[in-house]
């Protein structure tokens, strides 16, 4: 991701980057949807659909 996504976004022209705080708020962004996804996914995968493939669930 760092590598396709991270320059993509630098080059998209979607972000202002006139000076050094334009190219930390795109790794901010960057970093922040990295971590939101990986929490949800997170907790899909270990508490939601484990809960469901769990014996005696009727779901």
């Amino acid at each position: 991701m760092t590598v396709t996504v991270l320059p993509a976004l630098l080059l998209s022209g979607w972000f202002a980057l006139d000076s050094a705080w334009g190219y930390v708020g795109v790794v901010a962004t960057f970093l922040g949807a990295g971590i939101l996804l990986w929490t949800f996914f997170f907790v899909l995968f270990t508490k939601v659909l484990a809960r469901r493939s769990a014996p005696g669930s009727s779901v």
